[in-house]
């Protein structure tokens, strides 16, 4: 394994849930992007490949999905069966549009997760320092006198 493969194992075995996620979108989308550039250059193995790994990325967010935690679930799978099958139907016609397609829900897919991540962060720490206990008063001493 060589040094770029250990330490990005590592970031991401070490990352929390939520790191996690944005780096297998930001993937999935980087993976359409290639795709994308092998099908212009006519590598036509190339751009399956990256397809692929797109596909699974999507397949496994869907499976990791939790039927339990609320409503949205629904809409998220619908949103990522959706991804397969557009970059299923792109990888098999090799379509520049219907990759384009993918590229854009996936990069929308992405930037929405980022802002829920962010906000959950910020709530986190609202949070935080609200229970956070006072800090003493602070004493001053008087030199004049």
């Amino acid at each position: 394994m060589d040094a770029k493969t250990a330490y990005l194992e590592g970031s991401v075995i070490g990352a929390t849930p939520e790191r996690r996620l944005m780096v297998l979108l930001e993937g999935a989308v980087n993976f359409i992007l290639r795709a994308r550039a092998a099908l212009a250059e006519g590598r036509l193995d190339d751009c399956h490949n990256c397809t692929v790994k797109a596909q699974d990325i999507y397949l496994e967010l869907l499976v990791a999905l939790d039927p339990e935690a609320g409503d949205y679930v629904a809409h998220l799978q619908g949103l990522y069966y959706l991804l397969y099958d557009v970059l299923l139907d792109a990888n098999i016609r090799k379509d520049d549009g219907r990759f384009a397609e993918a590229l854009a829900i996936g990069e929308r897919l992405r930037d929405l997760w980022d802002e829920v991540v962010k906000a959950a962060a910020a709530e986190k720490a609202r949070q935080a320092a609200a229970e956070a206990p006072p800090e003493p008063p602070v004493q001053r001493l008087n030199l004049a006198g």
